[in-house]
């Protein structure tokens, strides 16, 4: 599957439908059975696939249609990813000079930050949060993804973008644009962001395995979609760490702004990654 091929299919897995899907178990967030999935979004309100129908939409009055839009593009899509043969991972990525370069971390590590900041200096987002690979012609390859870029107050001020709508008064970041990429793109690098003294230096095998291997939903996903063992998925995180170079970025929070972090990045990346 070409990389045009699978951003045909997976958009048309993501077309959404309204009808009744079955309700889970108490206390049950989610279950994927291949090639179906279902999950629960609030007490009234369910989200299901099926593979030729696209996303149902099962929405109670109690539930606003932004929580709906926020799950399909989050655990939802890594779900219908995962179904179709593509491989979600939890990064930011950006395309630079010499292909995609994912930021992986935490939630709250700044990748979506620092995909902002990197986008409005020349290196257009392919994804936010949620990347999907496809491997294609020797190489992991990364596709636009369109999940909307969500940032707080005060990094949009510190970037200068214009706010957009708030996602919700219980989650008070804001939409924002900046500039993308809208063609897939050859994974040439993939970026940890720690805290520390300012720096980027080569990750250690260890730690390109944890990233490779976090736990997160997108990884729960993959694993139950495509019937991984605990060592499945350590094989698969081995191939990656031998196939793609891996980096530790640090840098001090407190003392360093986002366009300032961009920069140091962009600096150290265009040296590494020859």
């Amino acid at each position: 599957m070409s990389p045009a091929e699978a951003e045909m299919r997976l958009e048309a897995a993501m077309r959404r439908t309204g009808g009744a899907v079955a309700a889970l178990p108490e206390g049950q967030l989610w279950q994927l059975d291949p090639p179906a999935f279902r999950m629960r979004v609030q007490p009234d309100s369910m989200l299901g696939y099926a593979q030729g129908e696209g996303i149902i939409v099962d929405r109670g009055e109690q539930t606003h249609a932004q929580e709906i839009d926020l799950f399909c593009e989050g655990t939802m899509a890594a779900a219908v990813t995962a179904l179709n043969g593509l491989y979600p991972f939890h990064a930011s990525t950006v395309l630079g000079p010499r292909g995609a370069v994912m930021l992986a971390g935490t939630s709250g590590a700044g990748k979506s930050t620092l995909a902002a900041a990197l986008a409005l200096s020349g290196w257009p987002l392919l994804a936010d949060d949620l990347s999907i690979l496809l491997p294609h012609e020797g190489r992991q390859h990364v596709l636009p993804w369109r999940k909307r870029l969500k940032l707080w107050p005060d990094i949009i001020e510190a970037l200068g973008l214009a706010a957009g709508p708030m996602v919700s008064p219980e989650y008070p970041k804001h939409f924002v644009d900046v500039p993308r990429a809208d063609t897939a793109a050859p994974l040439s690098a993939l970026v940890i962001l720690a805290d520390g003294l300012a720096g980027l230096c080569a990750a250690s095998a260890g730690e390109a395995m944890a990233a490779w291997t976090q736990e997160h939903y997108s990884s729960a996903l993959l694993a139950a979609a495509r019937g991984w063992t605990a060592a499945d998925r350590f094989k698969d995180a081995a191939e990656k760490v031998a196939a793609c170079p891996a980096f530790v970025f640090t840098r001090p929070v407190e003392h360093t702004g986002p366009q300032e972090a961009a920069a140091m990045l962009r600096m150290g990346l265009e040296e590494a990654v020859r």
